[in-house]
């Protein structure tokens, strides 16, 4: 498949049901994980008394080099006032969510073939290749199917992508459905990935997709693979559904999938505060809920209205608001719902390794987290202690989701990784 280019694209550019009316234009379309842009010269409606927004399913263009263009959701700002004065700025300015290299709809589009860059090498590392080809994995959520097609022909090099079916989607539905996979291979393999995108129509295919996701910037041919962070091999993956699995749980775990994806958007090196908080919620949402009063709490609150009654007005009142409080939320407090987490099956092996070499771990990720929700408190650790948290919180919560996707051996492998590694030679203790 082949690599979209940044390109400046310079152009007519006119919507679907009015082709007559152009307007001159400049832009950046089918440039990898950036965000198409789209400067008109002229309108192309009527014109308004007043600046305004505007909003554009689909636009087609076609680039001073003959190439068919399309970018889809366009959102912008006309500057109608300042246009009128000055010509030679924008009238409008908009960015999309998507372009392609054809003049299409987008609920047109039947499937999508998504390549990832180091997908062939994974496989090659894990078993022999053998003279098939074909869907290797497959499962359908919420209506969209998704197969791991891999092609091991004898002679040919290894060949292996994902192919998604849709009905009639939108835009976000196709967005969505590319980041589950990329975030499912940067998940298993530590490695966010490079990936090239074609959509194909009922009468078309081969059609070029950019789309707004993050991307590594690695140099053509590179890897950046590393064995010991890949926590199972590609015949395992497969055998196992890890797939289906990871589809499953991004359906019956919602809050706790799109957190923990959000995460994997942020920067390890930016943004800290931010993935931080996402991989606490994360972690949160898959706490177990077990009440801090074993016993018979309807009993309990009973007696404690009781006990109040006998009290003078100014008491009960102060005693109402602390049963307002505690109503409802029979919970342990944030340090000892992680604790429960980490100490019981599957976590609890990774916990007592973590334990060695931050003992406090779970003290931190919880200060940290206040921090970052209520900057007024003061947490007083290091940026490097920080960035340490945050990664043992990501290490946590990448071992918890994998284990609910059918690898077991998650946390045990996930202690020989590079990020383990690093908190060991930085923090454990010194010989």
């Amino acid at each position: 498949m082949s690599k979209c280019n940044k390109t400046l694209s310079k152009g007519k550019w006119w919507l679907p049901a009015t082709p007559k009316r152009t307007a001159q234009g400049e832009g950046e379309v089918l440039v990898d994980g950036a965000v198409p842009k789209l400067d008109l010269f002229s309108p192309l409606e009527g014109k308004s008394t007043k600046v305004r927004r505007v909003y554009f399913p689909e636009m087609w263009g076609k680039t001073d080099s003959g190439e068919m263009v399309t970018i889809f959701n366009l959102d912008g700002l006309t500057l109608e006032e300042w246009w009128e004065i000055c010509p030679d700025i924008p009238y409008v300015t908009m960015s999309g969510e998507m372009s392609a290299n054809a003049h299409l709809k987008c609920s047109d589009i039947t499937t999508i073939d998504v390549q990832i860059d180091y997908l062939d090498e994974w496989a090659a590392r894990s078993k022999p290749c053998l003279p098939s080809a074909g869907v290797v994995a497959e499962a359908e959520v919420r209506g969209v199917t998704f197969k791991l097609i891999e092609s091991t022909q004898p002679g040919s090099p290894r060949s292996a992508y994902f192919q998604i079916g849709f009905k009639a989607p939108k835009t976000s539905d196709i967005r969505r459905a590319v980041s589950l996979v990329c975030n499912l291979m940067a998940t298993v393999t530590a490695t966010l990935p490079n990936i090239s995108v074609e959509a194909a129509t009922d009468s078309a295919s081969g059609i070029r997709l950019s789309l707004p996701l993050p991307h590594t910037e690695r140099p053509s041919g590179a890897t950046m693979l590393n064995p010991q962070d890949i926590l199972v091999d590609w015949s395992k993956f497969i055998d196992r559904n890890v797939l289906g699995k990871w589809l499953q749980f991004d359906k019956s775990n919602n809050k706790a999938s799109q957190r923990f994806q959000a995460a994997l958007g942020c920067g390890r090196g930016t943004y800290v505060e931010t993935r931080l908080l996402l991989l606490f919620q994360t972690l949160e949402s898959m706490t177990p809920s077990e009440p801090w009063y074993s016993g018979d709490y309807p009993a309990l609150m009973e007696q404690i209205h009781s006990a109040i009654a006998n009290l003078d007005t100014a008491t009960q009142e102060d005693a109402a608001r602390v049963i307002k409080i505690i109503s409802g939320r029979n919970t342990g407090n944030l340090n000892d719902r992680l604790l429960a987490l980490f100490s019981q099956p599957p976590l609890d092996s990774l916990h007592e390794e973590i334990g060695k070499i931050r003992p406090k771990f779970t003290q931190d990720l919880v200060k940290l987290r206040n921090y970052a929700s209520h900057p007024t408190k003061n947490h007083k650790l290091s940026h490097l202690e920080q960035f340490a948290t945050t990664e043992l919180a990501y290490v946590f919560a990448r071992a918890l989701i994998l284990t609910e996707c059918g690898i077991a051996e998650a946390p045990e492998k996930i202690l020989h990784t590079s990020q383990i590694q690093w908190v060991r030679d930085d923090f454990g203790p010194k010989p």
